[in-house]
């Protein structure tokens, strides 16, 4: 089963499905209009990639979480023509979390869809993250 509730924050979607062992996955779909605002055009891209991926250090937190530790990365290249995808590894407390990072640009924000689990559960799950991005599509807003 798939739950999607709006997240506080009011840019965000948040989607959790349970696996029949009790653990919780999530999916987010969040959207930054920050980072239109402070990049020079041709730039911008690069600076949310770099934000949310490229800049990060092994063993250090990323910049939008405190509570992570940064533990790896890989470029997967573009995710079904939607946006540039990357497999990121992250540790929260003693647990290593596997995530699948979709980075979208469309004509006034961007938009950073996170499929998170913990290992044991990252590969039985990924196909209800592949039927999530099934029905995504980008408009020109």
């Amino acid at each position: 089963m798939i739950n999607v509730n709006r997240t506080p924050s009011g840019v965000a979607s948040n989607d959790t499905f349970t696996d029949p062992s009790g653990s919780v996955t999530f999916i987010t779909a969040s959207s930054s209009y920050a980072f239109t605002l402070k990049c020079v055009p041709g730039t911008c891209t690069s600076d949310f990639k770099k934000f949310l991926v490229e800049d990060l250090v092994f063993g250090q937190s990323p910049k939008w979480s405190a509570s992570h530790k940064f533990m790896g990365k890989k470029d997967l290249g573009k995710y079904n023509n939607i946006g540039d995808s990357y497999k990121v590894y992250l540790m929260m407390g003693n647990l290593m979390y596997h995530c699948e990072y979709v980075l979208v640009r469309t004509n006034s924000a961007y938009l950073w869809i996170d499929y998170t689990s913990i290992q044991e559960i990252f590969d039985k799950n990924f196909a209800k993250f592949e039927e999530f991005m099934s029905g995504f599509k980008v408009t020109n807003f």
